[in-house]
């Protein structure tokens, strides 16, 4: 995806909901400079906490918006998806 368009988007996004302990993610990934430069390590620990919490979707669902861009601008490559089943299995004693 082209940086000037992910750019565009990010800016065009709904306000974000004020800050919190729940809002960790968000505040990661607040301003546009922050979103460039912490993205990727955002999308890596929310695909890690996809895989382990019952309640994901109400984590997405505090910005929706922001979640899917942050998936789209940083996808899922085959390192990534390498390093989360890894760490995944760690997680096998919750079945």
């Amino acid at each position: 995806m082209d940086q000037d368009d992910i750019r565009r988007r990010y800016e065009a996004l709904p306000p974000l909901p004020e800050t919190g302990w729940d809002f960790a993610w968000i505040d990661r990934v607040r301003t546009w400079e922050a979103f460039r430069d912490r993205g990727l390590d955002v999308s890596i620990g929310l695909r890690q906490l996809m895989a382990t919490a019952p309640d994901y979707g109400e984590v997405r669902a505090l910005a929706p918006e922001l979640h899917d861009l942050l998936m789209e601008a940083y996808p899922l490559t085959p390192e990534i998806r390498a390093e989360l089943d890894e760490w995944i299995s760690e997680f096998e004693f919750l079945e």
